[in-house]
């Protein structure tokens, strides 16, 4: 995750749309392969997903891999039954690979966030006039208070804080970016939000402003 904030400031792109959806994590392996003759070699999601699955089998090998889909490409195109993956469903069916164990992911309640992205130029047009919830990037002046100033906007507009995470500046030792995201119940109040942070921070980038994910699809 922190990676991906790292390309999102490296980039011009634009949040434009959110969607969360669950997420299930499948033990794949090629087609004739059983659980009994299968050890998975690339647990790409990370081990701390199917952490106690790999407990339950400390005999396994585990490499992980960059990322889930290619770890089911790679581990199918050896043609090997005693090599698996895990991935989610989608992987098996676009490789034809047999799923050898389901739903092996710890918590049952997995879900991830993803958004829609656009370039600058093209984002504007897509923002919806019902769009209340925004994503932010700020850096603040290195002094005391200046992190509360900043968030103050936010309580002074009636503006729900849903996120803040910071991630350290590069070549800047011990000065920190903050990644936030807030919610509003009218336009208006955001918008005033929005321009009182801007007041209090030394840099400030909008991310994104799009509807909230309301389901779980």
């Amino acid at each position: 995750m922190v990676r991906v904030f790292d390309l999102l400031m490296e980039s011009r792109l634009t949040i434009v749309a959110e969607t969360i959806l669950p997420i299930e994590m499948q033990l794949i392996g090629a087609p004739g392969a059983s659980l009994a003759i299968s050890a998975p070699s690339r647990p790409s999601y990370g081990p701390g997903a199917v952490r106690a699955f790999f407990a339950a089998h400390p005999e396994w090998k585990r490499v992980p891999a960059e990322d889930t889909a290619g770890s089911v490409r790679e581990a199918l195109s050896r043609g090997d039954k005693s090599c698996a993956a895990i991935a989610g469903r989608r992987a098996a069916e676009h490789y034809h690979g047999v799923i050898l164990a389901e739903s092996i992911q710890d918590n049952a309640e997995n879900f991830t966030r993803f958004v829609l992205l656009l370039p600058e130029h093209e984002a504007a047009s897509r923002v919806s006039p019902d769009a209340r919830k925004v994503s932010l990037a700020m850096r603040l002046a290195h002094r005391p208070g200046a992190l509360l100033a900043s968030l103050e906007p936010f309580a002074k507009h009636g503006v729900n804080l849903l996120k803040i995470e910071s991630r350290p500046i590069h070549g800047r030792p011990w000065e920190y970016q903050f990644f936030i995201d807030v919610e509003a119940s009218d336009v208006a109040r955001l918008d005033q939000a929005v321009n009182g942070v801007r007041g209090a921070t030394s840099e400030l980038r909008v991310l994104g402003r799009y509807i909230a994910a309301t389901s779980v699809s």
